[in-house]
């Protein structure tokens, strides 16, 4: 790899260097940045290594007529674009609509992908002051992450040392052509209010203050690195996998183990653990109450911090982190065709029948043969496998630790009155596949923790 004098062509032969033939997808919204990205990736790599992704918002009368710049420009580099709308409403924050085009992205990021997208040196400051004005911590204060996991890939941010001015002069020099979203200088949003007010009047006092925030954000990483080092190790020593659960989960840690760390250490720990498998942090004050909860609620009591994108739970002496549950309800009895799998959005689970040589369950599959599902346990009772005498569902629930939560969600399959068994719990002995006999297993899917969105911030 050879430097040349242009910071664009740098950044960009950089990240290609290890590349490989792995599929690039960039997120293209035809504005400068991003046509700046799109035409220094085209330049170095082959057109059938390059998708462009382009989201309409249709917040903007002109969007489709974007839509149609951004599908000329592809074309004339040779470069497949993939286009959708996802609608937000008039209202919609930049937040909302940033999560609609991640959502969105997620879905195209197959095996081994990489998502690009043209964030570079001054949307690092930007995103810096925004962050330190909401009382983030030092995790958000290290700005934006040059590289991470993605779903299935990576997600990459291959200009984060460039400037926009550098930007700028790529575009001049190669005579590109972009769009100008007229929003990009409504200051009533907060990007636009610090790009063009604030940091304005900032650089007047203190011409070089963008790259001292920038250098700052980069001591900040180095401080934050040696704080996941010791998360890694506490993750290592206290984290659990919980396989008392059926459904969706990240794990769980033992609660005393957890009171033995400094209250620095643990909420570091905690905002690790959140880090790592892809959620917003909550605030302060709520991890604050969640421990106060935690050390004064009895045992059996509920303990739960809920937020707009995960879930921690108390259930005996662990906490459980979890996607965000489905309100609890009482579903009506269904009837199911195990042949077929089955969805139930009210549970936001899905069933399914799999033959396996060694499967628990010996069941007719044929059309007319359905199963019926109930989620009222009453004094439902059966002979599990394994067991000597009857039990009932609600005891043996309790027996195997099953978690309050995932008990509603879990349906009791029934044929012709006789109680079969709960999908991921046990089967009754009279359903049970005999040694050498070929079986079957249902599988029950977790659709909250299928439906997540794996991007970090």
């Amino acid at each position: 790899m050879t430097d040349t004098e242009n910071p664009v062509e740098n950044a960009v032969m950089r990240f290609v260097h290890d590349l490989g033939d792995r599929r690039i997808l960039m997120a293209y919204s035809g504005g400068i940045d991003s046509t700046v990205l799109l035409h220094a990736l085209s330049r170095i790599v082959s057109p059938a290594q390059l998708v462009a992704l382009h989201v309409d918002h249709s917040l903007n009368n002109n969007s489709s007529i974007w839509a149609n710049h951004c599908a000329q420009v592809c074309q004339q580099l040779g470069i497949m674009i993939h286009t959708t709308v996802q609608n937000c409403s008039t209202k919609a924050g930049e937040q909302e609509a940033r999560d609609l085009r991640y959502r969105w992205f997620t879905k195209q990021v197959k095996v081994n992908d990489v998502l690009v997208t043209a964030h570079h040196r001054d949307d690092q400051v930007e995103t810096i002051i925004y962050r330190l004005t909401r009382g983030t911590g030092l995790r958000g204060l290290v700005g934006i992450r040059e590289k991470r996991s993605y779903g299935q890939g990576d997600l990459v941010r291959p200009l984060l040392t460039v400037s926009r001015s550098e930007i700028y002069a790529y575009a001049r020099s190669n005579n590109l052509v972009w769009i100008t979203d007229p929003t990009n200088v409504d200051c009533s949003f907060d990007r636009n209010f610090i790009r063009h007010k604030l940091l304005h009047n900032i650089e007047e006092r203190w011409p070089s203050s963008r790259t001292s925030i920038y250098r700052t954000a980069q001591h900040l990483r180095q401080t934050l690195s040696l704080l996941d080092e010791i998360a890694n190790d506490d993750y290592e020593a206290i984290w659990e996998e919980a396989s008392n659960c059926r459904l969706g989960n990240h794990g769980r840690m033992n609660i005393d183990k957890l009171a033995k760390l400094t209250e620095a250490r643990r909420e570091n720990l905690l905002r690790s653990w959140l880090d790592r498998e892809g959620y917003r942090a909550p605030g302060s004050k709520q991890m604050d109450e969640l421990w106060r909860q935690l050390q004064v609620a009895a045992q059996d009591r509920t303990v739960l911090l809920q937020w707009e994108d995960a879930q921690f739970r108390r259930y005996q002496k662990c906490i459980y982190l979890l996607p965000q549950q489905s309100t609890e309800s009482q579903p009506e009895a269904a009837t199911w065709r195990p042949e077929i799998r089955k969805s139930f959005a009210a549970l936001n689970v899905e069933l399914s029948l799999k033959k396996r040589c060694n499967g628990p369950l010996r069941i007719r599959t044929a059309a007319c043969d359905l199963i019926e599902l109930r989620w009222s346990r009453g004094q439902a009772q059966l002979k599990p496998t394994g067991y000597q005498h009857q039990k009932y569902v609600r005891k043996l629930y309790q027996e195997l630790h099953v978690p309050p939560w995932e008990r509603w969600r879990l349906p009791l399959m029934y044929r012709a009155q006789l109680l079969i068994g709960m999908p991921g719990v046990c089967i009754a002995d009279e359903f049970a596949a005999r040694s050498g006999e070929p079986g079957f297993v249902v599988d029950i899917e977790d659709l909250n923790l299928k439906q997540l969105s794996p991007w970090k911030r």
